[in-house]
Order: structure tokens, then sequence, then C-alpha cells
């Protein structure tokens, strides 16, 4: 009995002597709290978790690509800060057995608490987001090529694209699983995109669905220019179910280098020369001809003023930003969109599909 309470007050006098400080043997990570108050432990440890930010990852994209990046763009924060009160409480709280114990066992080894490292989700995706999904490489889609009077049919490619969600989860378990501000390569999950369109379904487009022909017999060689560099630009496009087409994103920029010359064009009720003067030539012809294909219309606008090509009312005027055509397939089938310019200063566009009507 007298030796137990020896050693039990033996371990009373150490305790007293240490204070309200952390005992002598506990650490966080490879931080040693020793002798520090619990407030002296936790700017310790921020100062530590904060002095990683500045640690660079590297990800490694699609295509062998490296993109670098510090953890404080990551949205690094300390994640278990109640270690403190755990580590301050070690030895200090409990019943005399249980104190002496804490106290006898720090003696013989060490008590590491594990600092948790978390990032933030929404930082982490940003990144992968903005930075590394700029390396995936979009399926190419089975197309059709205009043979004569028939069709080719031009194989589609595999892409490959970044999982984000995959790829944030790895990022973060790398860091949670003791990460010690070295540094570290992660290759980032990737998963194959398939090409749409098959041979056997693009080989039944053969009806043609709808069509239309303008003549822009008065124009002057650059406007006449104009309306042919459009027409070759949405010529051969094929929409699968589903897709969309934004005739001002198709034929734009309207700059020299991509074909345009300065022709005149409507703006607020005034003839203006510009480049790509006579391009609404073009979106009405398509629209006519989507019209009779039976597409769905989603955006189109008339001019300022009066055309002389169509009927009154049925143009799809371009102007910039502010006014585009757009209409969607609609149908069960791809289309093929032919554009044509043979050379007697008209413009036709002929929509080709499975007639179903």
């Amino acid at each position: 009995m007298c030796a137990v309470m020896v050693l039990f007050n033996s371990a009373f006098v150490y305790a007293a002597a240490r204070g309200d400080t952390i005992k002598e043997g506990i650490y966080a990570g490879q931080i040693d709290l020793s002798g520090l108050t619990a407030d002296e432990a936790r700017s310790e440890i921020a100062d530590y978790v904060d002095s990683l930010k500045s640690s660079a990852l590297t990800l490694v994209a699609p295509g062998d690509n490296f993109v670098t990046v510090t953890l404080g763009e990551l949205g690094l924060s300390w994640a278990n800060e109640e270690l403190v009160e755990e580590a301050a409480a070690l030895g200090t709280k409990g019943n005399i057995i249980k104190r002496y114990k804490a106290l006898a066992d720090l003696k013989k080894k060490n008590k590491v608490f594990d600092i948790k490292l978390l990032l933030n989700d929404s930082d982490v995706h940003t990144v992968l987001s903005d930075r590394c999904s700029v390396y995936n490489v979009d399926a190419d889609n089975a197309s059709l090529e205009r043979n004569g009077s028939d069709f080719k049919v031009i194989g589609g490619q595999d892409g490959i694209q970044i999982n984000i969600d995959a790829s944030a989860t790895l990022i973060e378990n790398f860091i949670n699983s003791g990460y010690a501000g070295t540094g570290g390569e992660i290759t980032l999950v990737t998963e194959v995109t398939k090409p749409k369109g098959d041979p056997a379904t693009l080989s039944l487009i053969k009806d043609k669905l709808g069509t239309f022909t303008t003549k822009y017999t008065s124009s002057a060689a650059d406007r006449c220019a104009n309306v042919q560099n459009g027409c070759r630009l949405i010529n051969g496009r094929v929409l699968y179910p589903g897709e969309q087409l934004s005739v001002y994103e198709t034929v734009s920029p309207f700059t020299e280098e991509n074909g345009y010359h300065l022709a005149g064009s409507y703006q607020n009720g005034l003839v203006v020369e510009s480049l790509g003067g006579g391009i609404c030539q073009v979106s009405t012809t398509l629209y006519e001809a989507v019209l009779r294909a039976e597409l769905q219309v989603d955006e189109r606008y008339n001019h300022s003023m009066i055309v002389n090509y169509v009927d009154h009312s049925m143009d799809a005027a371009i102007s910039g930003t502010s006014k585009d055509f757009k209409f969607t397939n609609n149908l069960d089938y791809p289309i093929y969109i032919e554009g044509i310019t043979p050379g007697d200063k008209t413009i036709t566009f002929n929509i080709y599909g499975v007639e179903t009507r």
C-alpha cells in the first residue's frame, strides 16, 4: 500500500510541477506539444497547417499534361482542432487511477495525435474544372461526307475526360492519408467517352427533309464571296438528336482571316459596310429549309428593314450576339446539312435525314 501511494504522490508532484501545460511526450504529428498551454499548442499547429498551404501538388491530366496547384488553392484547413483539448486533458483529467496510468504510459511511449487536414470541396472542383479539364479530349462523333449523290460514313474516335468527382476524392484521400508537406504527383481519374453515331444509323440518312434556294444575282463580288463563305462554313454539319446549331457560332468570327469581305449590311435601319455583309441571306436560306424539315426553331429574328430575297417576315437576321438563328434537331435520327453555291449566284440548303412523316 505504501509503495502505491508513493507512486501516486510522485505522479501528482510531476503534474503539479507542470501546471496547466501539456505533459511531456505528447505530440501533434511531428510537433512537440510538451510544456505548451492549449492556446500555444493551437497556435503552433495552426502555423504548421498554414505553412503547408504553399506546398504544391502536381495533377496529371489527360495527355500527360501537368497542372501544378498549391494546397492553399485547394482550400486547405485544419479539420480536428479538438485534438488540443484532448492533448491538454491527457494526464490531468479523469479519476486518480486514469491520470496516473496516462502519465506512466507517457514515460514509456510518446502519445502522437494525428493532425487531420481538410480541403475545400468547392475549391478542388473549381481547380479540376477550370484548370485541368481544359486537357479533356472530346470524342470525335461519326459523321457523313457528301459524295456526289451518295453519303460516305466517317468513323468516330473515342475521347477522354476527367471524372471530376472521383478525382476530387482521390486528391482528398491523398491529403488525408498523412500528408507531410512534401509535394506529390496525382494522376487524375479519367474515363473514355464514346462518340455519337455508328455506320448502321448514319447509313439510313438518305431522305431530303427540307430544301430552299435564294438568289443573290444583284450582289457585288464582295457580298457574293461572303454568302459563299458562310455557306461553306455550315455545309457538312451533322446534328444528332437533341443537338442545337447556332448560325452565329458556326460562321463567326467575321474577320478577313475567316474568309469575309466588306459588304453592305443593315444596322439600325441603315445600310453600312461591314465584314460579313450578306451573311443574313445564308441564315435566312437555312431557316427556310429548317422550316420545311419541321425542325425545332429555338431563336430567330427579323431584320430592321425589308430584304428582297424572301417574302416579308420569312427572314432570319444575324447581328453580333444580339440576333442569332438557332435550331435543334428534334427528330429521332441525325440530320445532315448540305449547303451549295453552284456559281449561278444562288444558295441552297438541303437537310437530309430519315423521313418518318
